[in-house]
């Protein structure tokens, strides 16, 4: 009204769309036992869960797969799950695990994947890893 120049700014987001695999990321693999605390060492013949807190950063919902597989120390695959069907809404999270009981001691990788589904195949977030070791 006083005849002030104002500049006025304004950000939108337009037609902008995330990658792939940034739209469920997951995070760090975590080795847990059954009632949610870390295992820094786990033993052998001991349950264990092998989870990852996932983010659904797109703005729409998501429905994807969490894999795990388990390597040993020859990069042989001795442990293959899955979760399917997992939805999850925008800006939401969620931690899926998965149980697995090491029958030996060594040296073991987790392998996280978050696909869109088994069939398909198609990335929603990079590979996360985790090595450890069974006692």
């Amino acid at each position: 009204d006083g005849g002030t120049a104002v500049a006025i700014t304004v950000t939108a987001k337009v037609g902008a769309k995330l990658a792939k695999t940034e739209q469920v990321p997951a995070g760090d693999v975590e080795i847990v036992d059954s009632a949610g605390n870390a295992i820094a060492a786990p033993s052998a013949s001991s349950e264990i869960i092998i989870q990852s807190t996932v983010t659904n950063a797109d703005d729409v919902s998501h429905t994807f797969t969490f894999l795990v597989q388990v390597k040993n120390s020859n990069s042989e695959v001795i442990h293959l799950v899955w979760v399917r069907d997992l939805t999850l809404a925008a800006g939401s999270t969620t931690t899926p695990g998965v149980q697995w009981i090491p029958d030996s001691s060594g040296t073991y990788t987790a392998e996280v994947y978050i696909w869109e589904s088994i069939s398909t195949q198609v990335a929603l977030s990079p590979v996360k890893t985790k090595d450890f070791t069974v006692s």
